[in-house]
């Protein structure tokens, strides 16, 4: 009995320790295929040179280009970063694996940088990050009319380039290329650039309405309405982002209506001064999208009150940074317009997804697919 007991436990140890050790070639995922990295013992310090080169004549005996050093390490780790093909051969370095002193070869992989918060919080319904932003689209097909300070786009963070289509602050003269103040080059980045991006493939179509301080008029808000419903595409599926904010107006809400009618979805800031958002425009007006602000900690942020549709990220947000300062790539800014902008790329996504869809269309899929976090008074916006 007891010869059978002590057995026993030595089986049971010994099937531990054979799942615990990890296999000689480790397979991961979203490999590079034909890349191993090669690790190397111990007491190979200070000739991992030569022992890469052991391996090269073990894998290409007859120098046929089979196989080929990449690069090599001797402070970080031990080891090498090979390349070949023959997958037989990597398989036959394990049971040289003594003799040349390997410990173990990995498969090398792909790695993404880490999503910046904004855009990884919008893609899981959880504050608890994964580091990875996966949207359903990129918005392909799809025009947004920023309304805004302009676009610096000498910038390749654009799969598309966007265009200057016109310049309102000027008199509807040609359009003045750039951003001379850095407001809609940070929304124009949040919508749709490469890095910083909701909607990575869609078309902006700049319509400057700001001077360089930031500075307008009901008057410039209402005559950009107008351009667009005059000369807009509407065999394009479009909406149009106003991350502005003033006292309500009566005229500006109407024309903002109107694009609504016109199939054309407008989303709005809802302001940052702390206050309701309906004593605001254009976020009082009755067919406006209404974009409140969401902070890191999944706190409700800026304006609030019954106008408010959906919350999106508006603290600490990363976006491109504008012509003046351009040798700082990005700038980190905060504010209910990059709610706005994350929604506006949102509705891009779902308007490539479905193209026929109706600004109604777009705008019960954003309310009704969007996070219910208790305690908010409005639910996080939600990207497919």
């Amino acid at each position: 009995m007891k010869l059978f007991t002590v057995l026993t436990i030595v089986a049971v140890c010994l099937i531990a320790w054979a799942r615990s050790k990890k296999p000689f070639i480790r397979k991961v995922s979203d490999w590079v295929e034909g890349e191993y990295i090669v690790v190397f013992k111990d007491e190979i310090v200070g000739d991992v040179a030569t022992a890469t080169e052991a391996i090269m004549k073990k894998l290409d005996p007859l120098d046929l280009k089979l196989a080929k050093v990449n690069r090599v390490f001797n402070k970080a780790i031990n080891g090498a970063v090979i390349q070949t093909m023959n997958v037989k051969s990597i398989d036959l370095l394990e049971s040289m694996a003594s003799e040349l002193g390997i410990a173990y070869i990995e498969q090398d992989a792909k790695v993404k940088p880490a999503e910046i918060w904004n855009l990884d919080r919008i893609d899981q319904t959880s504050n608890i990050l994964d580091g990875t932003f996966n949207p359903s689209g990129d918005g392909t097909g799809v025009n947004v009319y920023l309304v805004d300070t302009g676009i610096y786009t000498d910038y390749s963070n654009f799969a598309n380039e966007p265009t200057d289509w016109i310049d309102i602050y000027s008199g509807r003269k040609a359009p003045v290329k750039g951003d001379c103040n850095g407001h809609g080059t940070h929304m124009a980045g949040t919508i749709g650039s490469m890095t910083y991006g909701v909607a990575k493939n869609v078309n902006l179509l700049s319509v400057r309405i700001f001077d360089c301080n930031g500075d307008t008029t009901w008057g410039y808000v209402i005559d950009a309405l107008e351009y667009i419903l005059a000369n807009s595409n509407p065999n394009i599926p479009s909406v149009i982002n106003l991350s502005l904010s003033g006292g309500v107006s009566d005229a500006a809400n109407a024309a903002v209506n109107k694009l609504y009618d016109a199939g054309i979805l407008p989303i709005v800031a809802a302001g940052n001064g702390g206050i309701n958002s309906c004593e605001t425009s254009p976020a009082s007006a009755e067919k406006a999208l209404v974009v409140g602000g969401l902070g890191q900690a999944d706190e409700q942020v800026f304006n609030y009150g019954q106008c408010v549709d959906v919350i999106a990220p508006a603290i600490n947000i990363e976006s491109l940074n504008f012509e003046r300062t351009r040798k700082i790539p990005s700038v980190i800014a905060s504010g209910t317009s990059s709610a706005a902008a994350h929604v506006t790329g949102a509705a891009a996504i779902i308007l490539q997804n479905n193209p026929n869809w109706t600004p109604v269309d777009v705008e019960n899929f954003i309310k009704s697919t969007a996070t219910t976090v208790t305690g908010l008074d409005n639910p996080i916006l939600y990207v497919y």
